[in-house]
């Protein structure tokens, strides 16, 4: 049993060591693996309108609003104030809480 307890006790330092977390993850409620929000998504949409003001696309599609930030990247045939309504449009980004996607890439659709 010693020896037991001497492996289970090195074993925690070297863990301590590398900064691996051995603790569960705290069930928050908010998020499910299903639903995380972090992970990327890419949808092809079609524009509705355009909000300069407050950085909002509309879309057809499901989320309904385009989110674009500082950090949102175009393409180079692709700018935010050109874009009309029925224009299709490529959007990588995260969806948020409220339902928006925030886009961190917007291309032309192909």
């Amino acid at each position: 049993m010693r020896i037991c307890k001497s492996a289970l006790l090195l074993a925690a330092f070297m863990l301590a060591l590398t900064g691996i977390s051995v603790a569960a993850p705290l069930n928050t409620g908010r998020f499910t693996t299903s639903q995380d929000s972090s992970a990327k998504q890419e949808l092809v949409v079609t524009v509705v309108s355009v909000d300069m003001d407050h950085k909002t696309i509309q879309v057809e599609e499901s989320p309904g609003s385009i989110m674009v930030t500082a950090g949102t990247v175009f393409d180079s045939d692709v700018q935010l104030g050109k874009l009309k309504a029925g224009t299709k449009v490529k959007v990588v980004g995260i969806p948020l809480p409220d339902g928006k996607l925030q886009a961190s890439e917007i291309h032309a659709a192909k």
